[in-house]
């Protein structure tokens, strides 16, 4: 099962440092430990994760099939030209993929967020 983590910490170097943790221990273990994405404030995550994108990840996670850019323009009821733009961001963050067909699917079997506001020292 394959996981990305979307993750909201304004300690932009204690979550560095607990990357850097997480490969460690993966490469000794040789243990799939899942994917991340950081985000230094939710404002930036949801500015870069609107809506309209969210609907074209869970459009291909539901279907699990891949599809074409048409397609989910009509799956979604929006215009080609903004699907074209917000698969472009999200093939860009590594959410989609795009297959020697041109198709598009979504790799991951789940998709959480994680925030983490705390006080810097």
């Amino acid at each position: 099962m394959r996981t990305m983590t979307l993750t909201v910490d304004n300690d932009w170097k204690a979550a560095l440092r607990q990357a850097g943790e997480q490969f460690k221990q993966a490469w000794k273990t040789g243990e799939y430990r899942g994917e991340s994405i950081g985000f230094a404030t939710p404002a930036l995550l949801f500015d870069t994760l609107t809506p309209s994108r969210w609907d074209i990840l869970d459009t291909l996670r539901m279907t699990k099939l891949p599809m074409s850019q048409p397609e989910l323009a009509r799956r979604t009821g929006r215009n080609l030209e903004s699907i074209k733009l917000d698969v472009k961001a999200l093939l860009e963050l590594g959410l989609l993929e795009s297959l020697d067909d041109g198709n598009l699917h979504c790799p991951f079997d789940e998709i959480r967020a994680e925030f983490t506001l705390k006080r810097v020292a």
